[in-house]
């Protein structure tokens, strides 16, 4: 939503409003990934074979 709302503000200013709201959610973000991996609660999930697929 912040991206799309930068593209189409007018006004420099709101567009910039907009990217200061975009870069702190980008932060908060990375943050709680790399505090969820520290944890062990972020798991990968099992690599998806099509079905009829080897499994090599």
């Amino acid at each position: 939503m912040c991206s799309t709302n930068m593209g189409q503000s007018i006004r420099t200013d709101i567009g910039l409003m907009w990217l200061k709201f975009h870069t702190e959610k980008v932060i908060l973000g990375s943050k709680v990934k790399s505090l969820m991996q520290q944890k062990g609660w972020l798991k990968i999930p099992p690599y998806y074979y099509s079905p009829g697929a080897p499994h090599n």
